[in-house]
């Protein structure tokens, strides 16, 4: 198995954000940023990934963490049951 987009994961600090707000930014099959729950992730980002090319962009905005980004690139999955 392997991850077919890289995932940019970008938290932004906002002094007055009450609660976490997810969005998935948007890219080629979407046409505006999307607010999901964090329930919808998973299979947000599936959808996401089967439909389109391009790095999936997610950020995050929050009042309890520090500004950063993570990157999660392509690669191979090692899974010696296959």
């Amino acid at each position: 198995t392997s991850t077919r987009r890289p995932f940019f994961f970008k938290i932004t600090s906002k002094e007055d954000a009450k609660t976490p707000t997810f969005v998935l930014k948007k890219d080629n099959n979407k046409e505006n940023d999307q607010i999901i729950d964090v329930k919808q992730m998973p299979s947000e980002i599936i959808k996401r990934n089967a439909s389109a090319t391009g790095p999936t962009q997610m950020q995050i905005e929050t009042r309890d963490l520090w500004n950063m980004t993570i990157i999660d690139t392509p690669g191979l999955i090692f899974n010696p049951d296959q």
